[in-house]
């Protein structure tokens, strides 16, 4: 019965995760873009691998924009990276991933509650 409960639990947890998405997404900080440029820099300076927690679309299209800079200037330069979730990530925004040298991480726990998501 408690393993039924915890199992329950987690299953709440993920679909109230997952209706979050269907809000607006909440505005990043004003410093937030400046201070991600800053730590990509230093992660691919020294060639260590990061993952990047990002699920709405607007967000990871945030992200990209600086990556484009990046690769412009030879930069992450094959340092390995990839976005966890990105539920709501575009068709262009995947592309852009995968040409960027980036990769995603899909949980898939997700997948059974993401219809009203994903669509």
């Amino acid at each position: 019965m408690a393993a039924r409960q915890r199992r329950r639990r987690g299953a709440d947890a993920v679909d109230g995760g997952l209706r979050e998405l269907l809000r607006t997404r909440p505005e990043l900080p004003g410093a937030a873009l400046d201070d991600f440029e800053q730590a990509v820099r230093v992660l691919a300076g020294n060639d260590w691998g990061f993952r990047l927690h990002a699920s709405y679309g607007e967000t990871i299209d945030s992200y990209l924009a600086i990556f484009d800079v990046f690769a412009a200037g030879g930069c992450p330069n094959g340092t390995r990276w990839f976005f966890d979730h990105a539920e709501t990530a575009s068709q262009r925004s995947l592309e852009r991933i995968v040409a960027l040298g980036g990769a995603i991480s899909v949980q898939n726990r997700t997948v059974m509650d993401c219809d009203p998501v994903v669509g």
